[in-house]
């Protein structure tokens, strides 16, 4: 996780706060990510810092990520799922359900110029 160095918390990175602030509430979000205590801890942090009526749901497969993904508003991937890489799994529900909200905490942070 990024160091939010407005505050002194340790969060998401900028790119994902952003993106955080973009579910509704008692909007649900998927936690995807092959690594259960990396989920756990992950699912723990976003239940903390979300809005109190976000529902949460675990994907630790593509193809339980792509099932949930469907009635959702965001998925947030920690790390690669079984059978597939964080990236790859980020390019599969953007190409799937274009209007949701994909954060992918594996991805090495991108450059601002």
């Amino acid at each position: 996780m990024g160091h939010d160095a407005d505050t002194g918390a340790d969060g998401p990175a900028g790119g994902a706060r952003a993106e955080l602030e973009l579910v509704g509430v008692g909007a649900r979000v998927v936690v995807a990510d092959g690594d259960g205590p990396r989920r756990a801890a992950l699912l723990d942090e976003l239940t903390q810092k979300m809005p109190e009526r976000t529902s949460f749901v675990e994907a630790a497969t593509v193809a339980q990520a792509l099932e949930l993904a469907r009635d959702s508003r965001m998925v947030v991937i920690g790390g690669a799922v079984h059978g597939a890489s964080a990236s790859a799994l980020a390019r599969s529900l953007q190409r799937r359900y274009p209007e949701l909200h994909v954060v992918d905490l594996a991805a090495p942070a991108r450059r601002r110029h």
